[in-house]
C-alpha cells in the first residue's frame, strides 16, 4: 500500500474470486475519482470511453481466459469531471495451481501529455516538410526549368552560328547553376538535425557557416566575443535571426563575403551580420519580407534593429537585445 500510494500511477488489485477491486489513491491524484467510494470491476468497465470499451473488455477477458500472466492495453478512461485521459494499462495476473486466474494487479498510467507533445511534434515535422516541399518548388524547380530552357536556347543559337548570344546563354547557365546549387544546399541544412541544442549559438552558428557558406564559395567568419552564457531561449531567437539575415545574403545580395558577430555589451547581446554584396536601399527595408520578419522577432524581444546598406557597398545588419 505505501509503495503504490507513492508512485504516480493509479494501481488497482483485483480479488477476482471476490470481485473486490482496491485501488491507490493515484486513481484520486490522476482522474479525480473519490477512492473511498465503492468501485468494482464494472466501475472500471464503465469509465473506459464507450468506443473503446468493448475491445478492451474482451482483451482482459481473453488474457484471464488464458493461461497469460500480463496484459497491456491502451484506452480512454473518464476522469471525474467527464474529461478522458488517454492510458496506458499494464496488469499482472496471479493464478492458482490449476492455471486459474485469481488475482489481478493493474497500474493505469495517463499518457495524456505525452501523446499531445507527440502529436505536437508530428504536426511541426508535416509542416516543414510542407514548408522545405514549397521552396523545393518554388526556388529549385523553377532554376532547373529554368536552366533547361537556358541550354535549348543555348543549343538553338550554337546550331546558327551566333556565338555571342551562345556566350552570353553559357555565362547565364553558370549563375544559374551556382545559384541553384547554394539553394540546394541550405534545403540541405535545414534537413540536417539542429546542432544548437549540441553546441550552443556560437558552435550552431558556425556549423552553418561552414554547411553553407564556405561551400557556396562565401568567404565566412565568425567572431565571437561572449564570455558568459546566453540564456537558452534567447540562443534560439538569436539563431534564427542570423539565419534569415544570411538566408537572405545568400538569396539576393550576391555576396563574396559575410561576417558575424556575437559581443556583450552591457546587459544586451549584439548580432552584427555583414557582408559585401549589391546592396539595397535600407529606407526600404520594411516592405522587404525577410526583414520585415526580423524586426518583429526583435520586436518581440524588446530590442533594436539597425539596417545599414547601400547599393554596390554591401549590408549590415545590427541586432541589440536584452539577455534578460
Amino acid at each position: 500500500r505505501i509503495i503504490a500510494d507513492m508512485t504516480a500511477d493509479a494501481i488497482r488489485d483485483h480479488d477476482l474470486l471476490t470481485d473486490k477491486v482496491s485501488w491507490s489513491t493515484g486513481l484520486r491524484d490522476l482522474f479525480g475519482h473519490n477512492v473511498g467510494d465503492p468501485i468494482d470491476q464494472a466501475w472500471w468497465g464503465r469509465m473506459i470511453h464507450p468506443h473503446e470499451r468493448d475491445a478492451i473488455l474482451a482483451s482482459l477477458d481473453t488474457a484471464l481466459s488464458s493461461d497469460a500472466a500480463y496484459w497491456m492495453g491502451e484506452y480512454h478512461f473518464r476522469r471525474a469531471d467527464g474529461t478522458y485521459a488517454s492510458v496506458l494499462d499494464n496488469a499482472y495476473i496471479m493464478r492458482n495451481e490449476d492455471g486459474r486466474a485469481t488475482r489481478l494487479i493493474g497500474s493505469m498510467v495517463d499518457i495524456t501529455q505525452q501523446l499531445e507533445l507527440a502529436d505536437v511534434a508530428s504536426n511541426a515535422a508535416l509542416e516543414e516538410r510542407q514548408r522545405l516541399a514549397h521552396t523545393l518548388h518554388d526556388s529549385v524547380s523553377q532554376s532547373l526549368y529554368s536552366i533547361s530552357l537556358l541550354a535549348e536556347a543555348a543549343r538553338r543559337r550554337a546550331l546558327a552560328g551566333e556565338q555571342q548570344a551562345v556566350t552570353d546563354y553559357v555565362a547565364r547557365l553558370g549563375e544559374l547553376t551556382l545559384q541553384t546549387l547554394r539553394q540546394m544546399r541550405l534545403l540541405l541544412y535545414d534537413l540536417r538535425p539542429g546542432v544548437l541544442e549540441q553546441e550552443g549559438l556560437s558552435g550552431a552558428l558556425r556549423h552553418r557557416l561552414e554547411a553553407v557558406e564556405h561551400r557556396a564559395g562565401i568567404r565566412a567568419r565568425l567572431i565571437d566575443h561572449t564570455l558568459s552564457p546566453i540564456p537558452p531561449a534567447l540562443q534560439r531567437d538569436m539563431f534564427w535571426i542570423a539565419q534569415e539575415a544570411l538566408n537572405n545574403s545568400l538569396h539576393h545580395a550576391a555576396a563574396t563575403a559575410v561576417t558575424v558577430t556575437l559581443s556583450p555589451e552591457g546587459d544586451e547581446i549584439v548580432l552584427q551580420v555583414s557582408d559585401n554584396g549589391r546592396g539595397f536601399d535600407s529606407a526600404a527595408r520594411a516592405d522587404d519580407g525577410g526583414l520585415a520578419a526580423i524586426d518583429r522577432r526583435v520586436s518581440d524581444l524588446r530590442g533594436t534593429l539597425v539596417v545599414d546598406s547601400h547599393a554596390n557597398q554591401g549590408t549590415t545588419l545590427t541586432v541589440r537585445v536584452p539577455v534578460q
